[in-house]
């Protein structure tokens, strides 16, 4: 009677049930899978990221070396050509006086 066919949807709403809580199981555990891959290649990332960064600091610092050294050898440069000139001077200078 009407038991009966209670009882039955019963049944086959609990087999549903059942049906899906193993669907969400395999799909959560097909999450968890890409979830941990995902934590994997971020972890390798953020490495990477810190590595970039250090390589970065350390271009800097021989840019900042390289500038300081090409601001001291233009200075040298500057210095030599005044020597130049200077003797130029006095060569001229001397030349004059031997006329």
């Amino acid at each position: 009677g009407v038991d009966g066919k209670a009882e039955a949807r019963l049944e086959r709403a609990l087999k549903a049930a059942s049906a899906r809580e193993r669907v969400l199981l395999r799909d959560n555990a097909a999450l968890s899978t890409q979830l941990e891959a995902s934590k994997e290649k971020l972890k390798k990332a953020q490495a990477r990221a810190t590595e970039a960064a250090a390589a970065l600091k350390e271009a800097e610092e021989v840019l900042r070396q390289t500038v300081f050294a090409n601001d001291r050898l233009q200075q040298e440069v500057e210095g030599a050509k005044n020597c130049l000139k200077e003797a130029r001077r006095e060569g001229r200078a001397q030349v004059a006086t031997v006329r």
